[in-house]
């Protein structure tokens, strides 16, 4: 896939899509400043609707992690459940989401692209909670 195959012209997409209405926050204590994990989701996901998509860095960073998007053939067969531009959209939205997430409330969020599920504002929020909470309690696995 090449530079703007990935319906952009240049590297820049609009809104993720999702709608910042995470319910049930939690008031958690981040780097020593408190955080409602609700309202830090929300205003995330709000930041990422306000900014561009950066598609073109999201390709090239799929691609460095060996990553190909599939062949015509492969998607005809069923091998494949999405083309190479909605792959690369959806790890840009999560990027952007996550990269928004950190800046707000001081987590660190490293390689958790592809980990969490990104369906709505709820779903995240849930994810943003359960990585807390394995931080917290010590229960640092090899890869989460």
């Amino acid at each position: 896939m090449g530079r703007g195959s990935n319906g952009s012209s240049g590297g820049g997409g609009g809104s993720t899509g999702l709608t910042p209405n995470a319910t049930g926050g939690e008031t958690r204590v981040v780097r020593g400043k408190k955080i409602n994990t609700a309202t830090v989701v929300n205003q995330a996901i709000a930041a990422s609707n306000k900014s561009r998509l950066d598609l073109d860095a999201a390709e090239k960073e799929l691609m460095r992690k060996g990553w190909r998007p599939p062949s015509q053939a492969a998607l005809d067969a069923g091998f494949a459940s999405e083309s190479g531009s909605v792959t690369i959209r959806n790890y840009a939205i999560q990027k952007s989401v996550l990269s928004n997430i950190s800046r707000i409330s001081g987590a660190s969020l490293n390689n958790q692209e592809g980990k969490w599920n990104f369906s709505n504002a709820n779903t995240i929020h849930k994810d943003f909670n359960e990585y807390l909470w394995r931080r917290v309690h010590g229960h640092r696995q090899r890869f989460s």
